[in-house]
């Protein structure tokens, strides 16, 4: 039985994290020398665009300085060419002030996005065996024609934004499982799906691990046909439809839930994605708290 085991866990692909280059600690010396180009082209670039790069300096304050990860998923994305990397970057860093009219990503609050968290299409939970988020979307529960799509636009932006906080190092990706049970043609919304592609693709890249889609009836295969062009060959290699039996070759019994076959039970309000989000507009809002103080008290 032993064996057996340690046959199947040898069967599942190294994670990229661990044996590709370009990632941190493992960058070849062209490569360090295009990261370094890049850095004095984000530096010039920030310079330029006060703005823009305030944004930026956010992001290194979460990741405590340690931006590197980050930088680095974008020149993956386009193979250590360092100015379209840094085109789609800066692009990004622009795209989260601008969303929705000015909003900004950072700004999406989880009333603004109720309706999406309540129908649980969407969500975290658990972990696969090499330690990655599993994320489940249940395209089953999504209904077109009654879904509010700048709320859905809104609950993408947020989900991912605050995925990549659920994420362990050295791990930098997360294993999606698509369920695509009870489906009907109201589920299959193209500009849902294309506008989900292009915030992977975009917006978070490099951020898939495994793709599984699973319990496909035949309708699916026309839509599917449809959206593969919009998905990029990388991408593309990281999924495959599979049955839930699969899932157990990747994912431990209690991270799979149990309508999958394992023992999990997913609990909104055990959701690590809600819990950090609600920590954090907690932790915002006593800084603002504290600033109004200290403003009340210089005027006095």
């Amino acid at each position: 039985m032993a064996c057996k085991a340690g046959k199947e866990e040898h069967s599942r692909p190294i994670p990229d994290e661990f044996v590709r280059d370009g990632h941190v600690g493992r960058l070849t010396p062209l490569q360090s020398q295009i990261y370094g180009i890049f850095l004095e082209q984000l530096k010039e670039f920030k310079e330029q665009n006060p703005v823009i790069g305030q944004v930026e300096d956010k992001l290194i304050a979460e990741k405590q300085g340690k931006v590197e990860v980050l930088h680095l998923k974008f020149l993956r994305a386009r193979a250590f060419d360092e100015k379209q990397a840094l085109k789609m970057y800066t692009e990004f860093l622009k795209w989260r002030i601008e969303f929705q009219n000015g909003l900004g990503v950072e700004n999406i609050t989880l009333d603004s996005i109720q309706n999406e968290f309540q129908r649980e299409k969407c969500f975290a939970f658990g972990k696969d065996k090499d330690g990655r988020p599993v994320i489940w979307i249940r395209v089953g529960k999504h209904n077109k024609h009654k879904c509010d799509h700048e709320e859905l636009e809104r609950f993408v932006a947020w989900f991912f934004d605050n995925a990549k906080h659920i994420v362990d190092h050295p791990i930098e990706t997360a294993t999606v499982i698509i369920d695509l049970s009870g489906l009907g043609m109201d589920c299959l919304d193209m500009t849902a799906a294309r506008a989900l592609m292009d915030v992977l693709a975009n917006k978070y890249p490099e951020s898939l691990g495994h793709g599984f889609i699973t319990n496909a009836p035949w309708i699916f295969g026309a839509f599917w046909r449809m959206l593969k062009p919009f998905i990029d060959p990388h991408t593309m290699s990281k999924i495959s439809f599979v049955k839930n039996e699969k899932l157990k070759e990747y994912i431990d019994d209690e991270s799979i839930l149990e309508e999958f076959g394992g023992t999990g039970i997913y609990k909104r309000e055990k959701d690590p994605l809600i819990l950090f989000s609600t920590m954090k507009a907690n932790k915002k809002a006593q800084n603002q708290s504290t600033e109004g103080s200290c403003f009340g008290a210089d005027l006095s």
